[in-house]
């Protein structure tokens, strides 16, 4: 998105090693809620998780997700253990665990906890793209100016299963931005 920082030139290393990473960078910045919409129009995969400039995963974060998304038919988003801080991943605010019991409901009283327990965060997660476009569609259409990220997990939700993993940490850093990751 226009970035001035190194960020093409992080992601043009990318994708020098490898073939799936395409690049696209807007001429201008265009603002994060078009930009996001307009990575999720251009990506043409199955399965589909946005990535933030201040936010951090795991190593394992894709392949924990996507492992437990494709155990079971109908599943449309998987969702992480969230950590989230203030000026270290190593000093957490908050630890919200993704909660397991969820996997052994079913019909209403999994959908009642899924509504229950859900975070804005679970916007991080990992989505069966052609839901999660969808989604993006019917919460953008009630046309509000805060919380779209949580209207868009409410469809998603009412559209299929949710799954999550302990072993995938979202990191989420809160407040003023800091270098955590150096």
């Amino acid at each position: 998105n226009a970035s001035t920082d190194e960020t093409p030139r992080i992601i043009a290393s990318w994708a020098a090693r490898d073939a799936r990473v395409r690049v696209h960078r807007q001429p201008q910045n265009i603002g994060a809620k078009a930009n996001f919409r307009w990575v999720l129009d251009a990506a043409d995969t199955p399965w589909f998780a946005y990535a933030a400039h201040d936010d951090a995963w795991s190593p394992n974060y894709v392949e924990a997700l996507q492992r437990v998304i494709t155990a079971r038919p109908g599943l449309v988003i998987a969702v992480p253990q969230v950590v989230s801080f203030l000026e270290s991943p190593h000093r957490p605010a908050k630890v919200r665990r993704y909660p397991a019991r969820l996997d052994r409901l079913a019909g209403a009283a999994r959908l009642r906890l899924a509504l229950r327990r859900s975070r804005p965060s679970w916007f991080y997660g990992l989505f069966h793209r052609e839901t999660l476009l969808g989604a993006v569609q019917q919460a953008s259409a009630l046309n509000q100016v805060w919380g779209e990220d949580v209207l868009t997990i409410l469809h998603v939700l009412l559209a299929g299963g949710v799954t999550g993993s302990n072993e995938a940490i979202f990191y989420n850093r809160r407040g003023r931005p800091t270098s955590y990751l150096r």
